[in-house]
């Protein structure tokens, strides 16, 4: 009888360990080893000036590169600042939607070139005018997915000329949905 419930217990153990390697590993694939790695550079940032009705408005029009650095597609790419504000914001929303449309892919070690131009508008009196070619503080989130639909972001930051991508699980930065490029508005 106990040779018998020793066999029983060796199964039921058998069994549980069979279950909780397959779960660990199909967490493991979904999650970590099937990952792509998009990386952001920020290149040549050309700089124009004007005055719009009292306020001084300044654009960069910054050259991006969106590599994927992996062996994995990635897919749904969206590309959006991580604070938006009324008066800094992107202003060539629609050429990169048309870059990255919806569904859209970037494959293993393949790029996507497109133009950022970011815009700041000083009210005049404001005591904080930025210099010809100063753009110090640039942050883009990059969000996409995996061929299993996990989703992944990519920080990108740059300050003082030092860029940086940091690859993370979660939402890079405090951003709220309603900054998402797809959905800022295009100005007038």
């Amino acid at each position: 009888m106990s040779i018998e419930n020793n066999e029983l217990l060796i199964g039921i153990v058998s069994l549980a360990t069979a279950f909780v390697v397959w779960v660990a590993k199909t967490w493991y694939d979904k999650h970590i080893s099937i990952r792509p790695r998009l990386f952001l550079s920020v290149t040549n940032p050309g700089y124009a000036s004007h005055i719009r009705g009292g306020s001084s408005v300044f654009t960069w029009k910054c050259y991006c590169t969106l590599k994927n650095n992996s062996e994995y597609t990635a897919y749904d790419v969206e590309i959006f600042e991580a604070v938006a504000t009324k008066t800094e914001f992107i202003f060539n929303v629609a050429e990169i939607r048309n870059k990255l449309p919806k569904n859209n892919h970037i494959d293993a070690k393949e790029s996507q070139n497109f133009l950022v131009a970011l815009q700041r508008t000083c009210h005049n009196g404001s005591k904080y005018l930025p210099a010809p070619n100063e753009l110090n503080n640039i942050r883009l989130i990059v969000k996409y997915r995996n061929e299993k639909g996990r989703l992944f972001y990519t920080k990108y930051y740059k300050k003082d000329g030092q860029e940086k991508n940091k690859q993370c699980f979660s939402k890079p930065f405090k951003h709220d949905k309603k900054q998402l490029l797809n959905n800022l508005p295009n100005p007038k």
